[in-house]
């Protein structure tokens, strides 16, 4: 439910990103399935800008996900008094819930930020927000797909990173970026091009 996806220019990163969207809108309705994209770069994410799958404007600005996470705050506080509520204990369960008693089934809702340095910059207690958020977020379908180019420790401290179970390294400057991104070295190697190395919490 939250995937970190590192790699240098040429890598294939943004085009691996944009393939996991494309299939989450394929696959699913926007009643399903809503989307909120961060892109500091105003030009990954145009073609979704009059998209029925998106929650809000594409966001463009710090301050505008910084907006984003303090309502994703709030939404996860609403999910979780309804899952209290119905006693179910996860959105999956809440939905069957809802549809066999006519209440509205809640979206999953993904949170794209194409560029996590750049927040991570501006406002470093941006990465404390994302963790309050991901230690619940799984049971009421909130989720992230993170990208970089620079994984060092200023882009994803330690704290936001034992968060994060599932990562994707494609190729990286060197073997320091490939600690940070996977614990261990290999992604350097890489060929670019969409090549990658996967892991998750299995190993």
């Amino acid at each position: 439910h939250i995937l970190l996806i590192v790699g240098q220019t040429g890598s294939g990163k943004s085009l691996t990103m944009s393939q996991m969207i494309l299939s989450g809108m394929f696959n699913k309705s926007p009643k399903d399935i809503q989307f909120a994209f961060y892109d500091p770069t105003r030009v990954e994410y145009l073609e979704y800008k009059n998209s029925p799958f998106l929650m809000k404007d594409i966001m463009c600005h710090t301050e505008e996900l910084e907006e984003h996470l303090i309502e994703l705050t709030d939404i996860l506080d609403k999910r979780m008094k309804q899952l209290v509520d119905t006693k179910t204990i996860d959105i999956e369960r809440y939905n069957k819930y809802a549809r066999e008693n006519d209440l509205e089934q809640l979206p999953y809702i993904i949170t794209v930020i194409d560029e996590i340095a750049v927040p991570s910059c501006e406002s470093p207690e941006i990465q404390e927000q994302l963790v309050r958020i991901m230690q619940n977020s799984r049971s009421v379908g909130i989720y992230f797909i993170i990208g970089t180019q620079t994984p060092n420790r200023n882009v994803i401290n330690g704290t936001l990173k034992a968060n994060i179970p599932n990562r994707i390294a494609m190729k990286v400057f060197g073997k320091k970026e490939s600690m940070i991104t996977i614990d261990e070295v290999g992604a350097e190697q890489l060929n670019g091009r969409g090549e990658m190395i996967y892991k998750d919490a299995d190993g």
